[in-house]
């Protein structure tokens, strides 16, 4: 009886591990991008056989950062740690493709860095706060960071060409995503706590209190 159940045990897990690599080898690109408003990373996946897939993901973590003797105390006496809570959502196949063509045209895989050949285009910023790109396909394992980079509003236009780039791809997302509604649909979500996540220099820190039933 052990001996068929390892088998079998065995069998399952050369099966699903097969059927994740045919994931991994069906991908023909894929685009993240990440920003600095909210906790938000967009993430656009082309598969083979013209197939695609698109989600946001919303991260924050669970816990207080309150500093206090007390709160110390009370975190060591009970163990209290902080939990890393990701929400995934879905986008629609259309947006997804249509982000994906946009993106590329605009330039998002052969973009410069914000290095020294490129004058170091970033500049100096000060809360820290940085967009990050990551571009995979069969050719392009490549990523990015740019400090700083907000949709365009007509009154923030970036100078730096480069900059100026980045911002392209950053207000895309916005003109074409509903962000504010993602959002808030992720934290209707989230349990009774005390949740936080990282903003520039800075920390956000918000409470879900006990739900109406």
């Amino acid at each position: 009886m052990k001996k068929t159940f390892y088998i079998t045990f065995i069998f399952l897990n050369i099966c699903l591990n097969l059927n994740s690599q045919d994931n991994i080898d069906s991908i023909i690109k894929k685009y993240e991008i990440t920003l600095i408003e909210r906790p938000q990373t967009i993430k656009l996946i082309k598969y083979s056989e013209n197939k695609y897939s698109g989600k946001i993901k919303t991260e924050w973590t669970k816990g207080s950062i309150n500093n206090s003797w007390f709160k110390r105390l009370w975190s060591n006496i009970w163990n209290i740690e902080w939990i890393e809570i990701n929400e995934y959502q879905e986008l629609k196949v259309e947006t997804t493709i249509k982000l994906l063509e946009k993106l590329e045209k605009l330039g998002i895989e052969t973009i410069k860095d914000c290095n020294f050949e490129n004058n170091f285009c970033d500049g100096n910023f000060l809360d820290g706060d940085s967009n990050k790109f990551v571009i995979k396909s069969n050719e392009l394992d490549r990523t990015y960071y740019f400090a700083e980079i907000y949709p365009n509003n007509g009154k923030n236009t970036e100078k730096n060409e480069t900059r100026n780039q980045a911002q392209k791809f950053i207000t895309l997302i916005y003109e074409n995503i509903e962000l504010d509604e993602f959002y808030s649909n992720a934290v209707a979500k989230l349990d009774k706590g005390t949740y936080f996540y990282s903003r520039g220099a800075g920390v956000i820190q918000f409470k879900i209190r006990k739900r109406k039933k």
